[in-house]
């Protein structure tokens, strides 16, 4: 009946740990050493397959999420390009408007409002709207 279960026959030597570790096992589970092996060996080559399944499957996973990232980061690259464009087009035309009404201290005007914008940029969000807020109640 065993040849018929299992018609392949595999001899392997062993070091005298792993044979005691083997023959333990197999004694405090009152099995033969043989099916003993042979669990050990199917659960062993079962978590390797599966692991290997795991790196392919997250491999193509990532490829997948970085594709779909891809279109939102091209997305938010064009939006930052047109508020670029649409800052320097406004801060272009303040700049033309306090030439014409021959602002003397253009220079300074300009660099102070530069500097707000930065310190706007760096504010949290809260406290912009906060200050939004306390100028519409005054």
């Amino acid at each position: 009946m065993s040849d018929k279960k299992y018609p392949r026959e595999l001899r392997v030597k062993l070091d005298d740990a792993t044979y005691l570790s083997l023959r333990t096992l197999a004694d405090k589970r009152g099995e033969s050493m043989a099916i003993v092996t042979r669990r050990i060996l199917s659960q062993s080559l079962q978590t390797n397959s599966a692991l290997d399944a795991s790196d392919i499957l997250l491999s193509t996973v990532r490829k997948a999420v970085a594709q779909e990232l891809r279109q939102t980061e091209n997305r938010l690259a064009n939006i930052c390009a047109k508020s670029a464009i649409a800052s320097a087009s406004t801060e272009n035309l303040v700049t033309y408007i306090l030439k014409n009404k021959n602002e003397p201290n253009l220079k300074m005007i300009r660099d102070a409002a530069r500097k707000r914008g930065v310190a706007y940029i760096r504010e949290p969000l809260e406290q912009i709207m906060q200050a939004y807020s306390e100028e519409s109640d005054t």
